[in-house]
């Protein structure tokens, strides 16, 4: 009779391995939003540090939003402009070049 107890044993048993995988995967889902906090962080301190520094010759906001476009697919690889985004110059360009809103 021990298959017997086995087998009137294994939905409790499997109830409880989904719940401690469960709580495994939330732990690990909420690691990776803090690192991806962390890094977001870490980018704009570092992004404060070279505009306050005036080390800002190297940025080119038009480059870096066709950039951020083309990794979330809005930009078209055909034509290489853009598909469902207009931006003009004098928007995004002006968002940097201005002082700090603060």
């Amino acid at each position: 009779m021990p298959n017997r107890d086995l087998l009137v044993d294994a939905p409790r048993r499997l109830t409880g391995e989904v719940f401690f995988l469960r709580s495994q995967v939330q732990d690990v889902m909420a690691r990776r939003d803090l690192l991806v906090q962390q890094v977001k962080a870490s980018a704009r301190w570092e992004l404060m540090k070279e505009w306050l520094e005036k080390r800002v010759e190297h940025w080119n906001p038009e480059e870096e939003y066709r950039h951020h476009l083309f990794l979330s697919g809005m930009l078209t690889h055909q034509s290489g402009g853009f598909s469902q985004v207009a931006t003009p110059r004098s928007i995004v360009g002006s968002r940097f070049s201005e002082g700090p809103s603060f």
